[in-house]
């Protein structure tokens, strides 16, 4: 098992973000989490990612507390924001050589690494082009291949095909398609077509409950599944 998630709970105020969120991971896993705007999606992320903590709550990558030992479970995962940094005065491999350096690696080590992050993410011409340059599709490949410099075992991804036209799109079904045969993922999407070509679970969230926690299957249909589980809790996608 790569993460476990028991009573989960994040509040601002009186909103509750997330309530009570439990399941867990294993290796191989594409888990995509979808729900209405203001849902929880990008807050389970977060507190997953360790970029907020919890009210209450377990969190367990790898068997160890991933709240007490942060640091020590981010070095073994990757979280995408939305909008991840990026630096715009270089290109690809510069950057993803200057990443490696900030973990140590130097010589043939980081040359290794560098080229088997661009390979994995098809950086193509995102690699050698200035970033400033880059369009999203690109940028969003950039970004990924960032994270995986360290080799984690568990990427969670915010919204990484939002913009994307369909040619882009297509090309990332196929690098997170690939990118799950060691490790798990985690993405959070407003489309289901994109949850349903790339991920084999979906976790449907409403009001910051996971309302739905589902394997998928090619004769599921997850549009008619979202639709029931909205219109039993009154929402909308």
């Amino acid at each position: 098992m790569i993460l476990s998630v028991t009573g989960l709970r994040r509040s601002f105020g009186r909103n509750i973000a997330v309530d009570d969120a439990q399941f867990q991971l294993e290796p191989g896993e594409v888990v995509g989490i979808t729900g209405p705007s203001g849902s929880g999606k990008s807050t389970l992320l977060k507190l997953l990612a360790g970029v907020l903590e919890p009210d209450f709550g377990e969190i367990r990558l790898l068997g160890f507390d991933a709240i007490s030992a942060r640091r020590q479970a981010q070095e073994r995962m990757a979280f995408v924001p939305f909008s991840a940094p990026l630096s715009e005065d270089a290109t690809g491999e510069k950057m993803l050589r200057r990443v490696a350096r900030a973990r140590g690696l130097s010589g043939a080590e980081a040359r290794h690494a560098v080229l088997q992050a661009a390979k994995a993410t098809q950086l193509d011409e995102g690699f050698s082009k200035p970033i400033e340059l880059l369009g999203r599709g690109q940028r969003r490949r950039l970004a990924l291949a960032v994270a995986l410099m360290h080799e984690p075992v568990l990427l969670l991804l915010d919204e990484i095909d939002q913009g994307l036209d369909h040619h882009e799109r297509q090309g990332m079904r196929a690098v997170l398609t690939d990118l799950a045969q060691d490790r798990a993922i985690v993405m959070a999407s407003r489309w289901l077509e994109e949850i349903e070509a790339v991920c084999n679970r979906v976790l449907v969230l409403y009001r910051g409950r996971i309302v739905e926690d589902r394997r998928l299957t090619p004769e599921m249909s997850l549009i008619t599944l979202y639709q029931e589980a909205m219109t039993l809790r009154g929402g909308r996608r």
